[in-house]
């Protein structure tokens, strides 16, 4: 949600100092105003329009995880995840703990419950959804990439901004 709204104040700073309006004058309406709407990037150079289609890839993960969760798929943090290496052993308590004695004894249901959850390990992410095999993003990778490619965008749009008058 941070990234879009950083991409969203670039455009809006493009919009502002190139002081890019309607065809009759007025000013922009809110939602024509984006780096990948038409008013707007027609106003741009084009080595930065390159650059915008050069990260068009990254551009569409972000809209596709930002319009899920604005508006569709609340954010969901799994509180683990089995490391592929355990599944096996995991599914195997996952059988015991309905079995005998398990099934009848709460304190054995306990001890292969915590069996269990020592196989697994937190790992920050997210999916927008299990059911439209969605990819999976690990937080903080995906926190040091959008940071680095922001920051491009930014150093992008200074050159701009320096390169025309």
């Amino acid at each position: 949600m941070n990234a879009f709204g950083c991409l969203d104040n670039i455009a809006w700073i493009w919009v502002y100092e190139k002081e890019i309006k309607n065809s009759d004058g007025s000013d922009l309406e809110k939602k024509d105003v984006g780096l990948g709407k038409k008013k707007v990037r027609k106003g741009l150079t084009k080595e930065f329009q390159a650059f915008l289609d050069e990260k068009q890839k990254w551009f569409g993960n972000l809209i596709e995880l930002r319009d899920s969760l604005a508006h569709r798929i609340p954010l969901y943090i799994p509180p683990y995840v089995v490391p592929k290496p355990n599944i096996e052993k995991y599914n195997e308590l996952e059988k015991a703990k309905w079995e005998e004695p398990a099934r009848s004894d709460p304190d054995e249901y306990e001890k292969v419950q915590a069996e269990q959850l020592a196989l697994c390990q937190f790992v920050p992410g997210m999916m927008h959804s299990i059911f439209e095999q969605s990819p999976q993003v690990e937080f903080h990778s995906q926190l040091l990439n959008d940071y680095v490619t922001i920051d491009e965008y930014r150093l992008t749009l200074l050159e701009e901004l320096d390169r025309q008058p």
